[in-house]
């Protein structure tokens, strides 16, 4: 240690010690005329060459016989199928690929480990169930090695969480850390924050509270309801939502008698509050935001049945009555409450509706959260209603390629069958439409349900002869949508 506190400190700081330079000169180690710099060099190599010599070696885990495995291997043609995967080439079916060998049981191969965690880790804030996907995908092996890098390290279950909060100094970077820690262990991770919370900035407690959604649980409530106060009022709405998601009671009476009598007699939101008490109430909460209606705090605050039950309405009959502003806190809640259900009728009501009435950027959301059967049904239930579905201009296509898992055999050969006709009327299409149309065909190669691939061959295969960027998409759908079809293939086990 002394040896090491030299090199590090320097010799006219730390001079070398008159032992070390007896050991040297008892084994004529160095030259003679060599300086005091020289010689605490050569004699710390001597040292740590020495220690390792006497020191046993110790055998990594698994080196020295095979990491037992309960899933089957992937078959040689299914495993260069996957080195692809990683690839420039065929990038767009990794999240794919994930899913299928974790659902067939299937294991990726040892030697693409490394890349699949590089994946899982990247994904294991946002979409924690993907990353969950990737490392059971990669078995015992993934696990082990998740262990010897740190920047795997959040994929395995040595995390030590206490310390990570303790040393991350950013807002940013501990509403991160107490977002892994709610979701392995959110009692914990709530009394660290509650710790940390009464020498924070407004502004600080607001970006934590978005972590504390994780695995919200009554346990929480307590805590919430004890931290209004004379706070900002971005913090009192983030409390007062908190509460609602959490279903607690008193407060969820209180918003809903203020929603009550929020309303007019023909069902429409009033301008204003007229009661002192409910005036009181929305303050203590937080009240409006600049230029927010009443209606928008109440369709934003409660959950998304709450007031069509009020009404007697169903979904469409109220969102029909509701303007962009007023929908838009509609989807938020949708969102926010992870309504399924009022989500696939919200896709339904705007695949119907006016596009520029519709909050786009949360249907998008929507869209993309909403379970594959369901999002199936809402347009399967379109397509009988209307026979050009996916006509030029409708919000349709451009939601349905927001998608993370492929369509329906009937969507995939309704949406195919769009793009090819709009083609087929005009070989050149305007810019603005070209482009449109060409990032529409990107997005849905990776969506096509692959038992498709026949009917693809059908009805691509002239138009691959195409000059333009439709003849190289043409063909790379087909190329791509075989390549896919390898990942279901059971004789591929």
């Amino acid at each position: 240690m002394k040896l090491l506190q030299t090199l590090t400190l320097g010799t006219s700081r730390q001079p070398l010690s008159q032992e070390a330079k007896d050991y040297l000169d008892l084994r004529d180690a160095v030259d003679p005329s060599a300086d005091d710099a020289e010689k605490a060099l050569a004699a710390y190599a001597l040292a740590e060459r020495l220690d390792r010599l006497q020191t046993p070696t110790v055998t990594p885990p698994g080196a020295s016989e095979p990491i037992a495995e309960s899933r089957a291997a992937a078959s040689p043609k299914l495993a260069r199928a996957l080195q692809l995967v990683f690839s420039e080439t065929y990038a767009d079916v990794l999240p794919e690929a994930v899913r299928v060998l974790d659902e067939r049981g299937l294991l990726f191969p040892p030697h693409l480990l490394p890349e699949l965690l590089d994946y899982a880790a990247g994904t294991e804030l946002d979409a924690p169930l993907t990353a969950g996907r990737a490392v059971r995908a990669g078995g015992n092996r993934a696990r082990w090695l998740a262990t010897m890098n740190p920047a795997w390290m959040m994929l395995t279950q040595r995390v030590d969480f206490p310390d990570l909060w303790k040393t991350e100094q950013s807002p940013a970077g501990k509403r991160d850390v107490l977002s892994r820690w709610r979701n392995v262990a959110p009692e914990d991770a709530r009394r660290a924050l509650a710790n940390w919370w009464p020498k924070q900035s407004p502004k600080n407690q607001e970006t934590l509270l978005e972590a504390v959604r994780i695995k919200l649980s009554p346990d929480d409530l307590p805590w919430l309801r004890a931290q209004f106060g004379p706070k900002r009022k971005g913090v009192r709405r983030a409390l007062l939502k908190l509460l609602l998601l959490g279903r607690d009671l008193t407060v969820s009476e209180e918003i809903t008698n203020v929603a009550v009598r929020s309303l007019d007699e023909r069902g429409k939101f009033i301008a204003a509050l007229t009661d002192p008490a409910d005036k009181d109430l929305l303050q203590r909460y937080g009240g409006l935001r600049s230029k927010e209606s009443i209606g928008e705090f109440v369709l934003e605050a409660l959950p998304p049945v709450t007031l069509p039950d009020l009404l007697g309405q169903t979904y469409a009959e109220y969102w029909a009555g509701l303007n962009k502003r007023e929908l838009k806190a509609a989807a938020v809640a949708i969102l926010d409450y992870e309504d399924a259900d009022a989500g696939g009728e919200f896709l339904a009501f705007a695949l119907r509706a006016r596009r520029e009435n519709l909050p786009l950027t949360e249907l998008s959301q929507i869209t993309k959260s909403l379970p594959t059967p369901l999002f199936n049904s809402v347009y399967h239930r379109l397509m009988d209603e209307e026979k050009d579905s996916f006509h030029s201009g409708s919000v349709a296509p451009l939601l349905a390629v927001l998608r993370d898992e492929s369509w329906s055999e009937r969507i995939s050969k309704a949406f195919v069958l769009s793009l090819v006709a709009g083609l087929r009327e005009g070989r050149s299409l305007p810019f603005g439409a070209a482009r449109q149309q060409s990032e529409l065909w990107k997005r849905a190669i990776p969506l096509v349900h692959v038992a498709t691939f026949a009917f693809l061959r059908q009805h691509l295969h002239a138009m691959t002869e195409r000059p333009d960027q439709f003849g190289k998409l043409s063909l790379e759908m087909l190329q791509t949508t075989a390549f896919r079809r390898v990942l279901y293939d059971e004789s591929a086990k």
